[in-house]
């Protein structure tokens, strides 16, 4: 009978089933603290290379034809209001 009382039991006291077990252990031994480090610092390299791909176009706009620096342009535009007193 699936779902037996025994399995209920395992899964409430925390056990992992046997198969799920070893498949866990192969997982976390993929999981490094070295592995992940070095994983978060290759993501970090390659996203600061395509943001500043995207920059090195010369003029106000990006390659995407947006303007640079578009999420602070509410901020730089109340500032020079308030800058020359309007």
């Amino acid at each position: 009978m699936p779902g037996a009382s025994g399995e209920r039991i395992a899964a409430a006291a925390g056990e992992q089933p046997p198969g799920q077990t070893a498949a866990l252990l192969r997982v976390s031994g993929l999981l490094t603290a070295k592995r992940i480090t070095l994983h978060a610092a290759l993501l970090a390299v390659c996203l600061w290379s395509v943001y500043a791909i995207n920059l090195a176009t010369p003029g106000l706009r990006d390659r995407a034809g947006h303007i640079k620096g578009a999420d602070f342009l509410h901020f730089y535009t109340a500032g020079r209001l308030l800058q020359e007193g309007r």
